[in-house]
């Protein structure tokens, strides 16, 4: 596999998601590391999950990371620390939304 899915939910909610691809010459495919990030679709069964996960365990601050096998989206590991390069290739400000949800009470 040459991608898998980061799926940052903050306040409950999805806040950004997208594609980690890997580098022809590295498996990684860390963003820091040398992945490249696209906005492609997700599949909306990998958003479920990574709301459903968040919600059973507690988070509402985390970086969720996927990846499809066998047709089905499987967790791989839950950041609390997810980095900020996904907002920035997005041209979201996340220090400007983070005092926007909160000055909306959404966190």
């Amino acid at each position: 596999m040459d991608r898998d899915m980061r799926i940052i939910i903050i306040g409950k909610k999805i806040r950004l998601a997208f594609w980690r691809i890997s580098t022809s010459d590295n498996f990684k495919t860390n963003v820091s590391q040398g992945g490249r990030i696209s906005f492609d679709p997700l599949p909306k069964e990998a958003l479920d999950l990574a709301e459903r996960t968040a919600l059973s365990c507690g988070w509402d601050d985390v970086g969720i990371d996927i990846v499809m096998h066998g047709g089905r989206p499987h967790v791989l590991e839950g950041n609390m620390k997810y980095g900020t390069k996904g907002f920035h290739a997005a041209g979201i400000d996340y220090k400007a939304m983070l005092a926007g949800l909160i000055l909306k009470g959404e966190i």
